[in-house]
């Protein structure tokens, strides 16, 4: 049985979602409503990126569907990973002032 790059994209959605909703997340910070926002966030903003068509003129600066779909996922882990490092600032209570 073959599985699509779409079916596989869900595949690891689902499986992330339900780490996350076990506490077991690499990242879990311990609170457990802000990871399942985190997730289900993530995963929207993955979505929503994933929905838009690479219209022909826009080819050119993306790239392939692959490579799109690459600097995605990318895009995404690097959201998360800067979001969990301000929310484990904020439960540690060293969060400055910095964005104004």
């Amino acid at each position: 049985m073959k599985i699509t790059k779409r079916q596989l994209r869900r595949i690891i959605k689902e499986e992330k979602q339900r780490l996350m909703e076990g506490g077991l997340g690499g990242h879990a910070q311990g609170d457990p409503i802000s990871d399942k926002l985190l997730g289900e966030f993530v995963l929207s903003l993955q979505d929503a990126l994933l929905a838009i068509p690479i219209n022909p003129p826009f080819a050119s600066r993306v790239g392939s569907q692959e490579e799109y779909e690459e600097q995605v996922f990318q895009v995404a882990g690097e959201v998360e990973d800067f979001v969990r490092k301000r929310l484990g600032d904020l439960y540690a209570g060293d969060v400055r002032e910095e964005l104004r």
